[in-house]
């Protein structure tokens, strides 16, 4: 598989690749990262997840791990609105060869749009998210009483219903940055992606990976 996705010519590629990835799976998969705008694993680092081969089909799939910088969190790529805009017609960081071959192949494309906007339809209902993250906040809150004053200054902010427009970018080496704030990421990532499926706007897209901490002091 992976010498096919290196080696393959295009026409090769476009052929012979839903022999090799179930394509609906991978849709949905590359659906829901993007969405949640995932980026710190497989958009943009290549880790934080799980390639394997099911035994029944005999084609590749892939599963997520390690995404507690899910939801628009990770500074380590871009800024809180490029996250909060980023496209979804181009959601991978720089170069990425499988997702840059796949979205080549007009039916992954067709596929990858249709369930993404389905699964946005179906799951990624304000409303709904927001009371789940209140109830998650509920039930996490009286844990993080244990700690300090400071921790839960941040925890509830970090679920404050409302939020300043403008904020200062976090420093990721900065223990004092400002918080992530669930609910304030969820309104503007559906807003984003309304405009972008009716076509009022592009989306963000990522040209580079960002991984360094730019505005971090300098070391001795």
């Amino acid at each position: 598989m992976a010498r096919f996705v290196t080696s393959a010519t295009d026409a090769e590629f476009a052929a012979g690749v839903a022999s090799y990835f179930d394509l609906e799976e991978v849709a949905r998969f590359v659906a829901v990262t993007s969405m949640i705008s995932s980026y710190d694993g497989f958009l943009v680092n290549g880790q934080n997840f799980f390639t394997y081969l099911d035994g029944g089909s005999g084609k590749f799939g892939f599963i997520p791990w390690d995404l507690d910088q899910a939801w628009g969190e990770f500074p380590l790529q871009g800024t809180r609105v490029q996250r909060e805009t980023a496209s979804y017609r181009r959601p991978w960081v720089a170069d990425h060869r499988l997702l840059e071959r796949l979205f080549a192949v007009e039916a992954f494309e067709t596929l990858y749009r249709r369930e993404y906007e389905r699964l946005f339809r179906q799951h990624f209902l304000v409303p709904r998210l927001r009371e789940q993250a209140r109830q998650f906040a509920r039930i996490v809150r009286p844990t993080v009483l244990d700690e300090s004053d400071y921790r839960v200054d941040r925890f509830d902010r970090s679920h404050a219903e409302e939020w300043p427009e403008e904020e200062p970018e976090p420093v990721v080496s900065d223990p004092f940055r400002p918080v992530h704030r669930i609910h304030r990421f969820l309104v503007k990532r559906a807003e984003s992606l309304e405009a972008q499926f009716g076509g009022k706007e592009p989306g963000y897209v990522f040209e580079r990976r960002n991984l360094v901490d730019n505005n971090a002091p300098e070391q001795p």
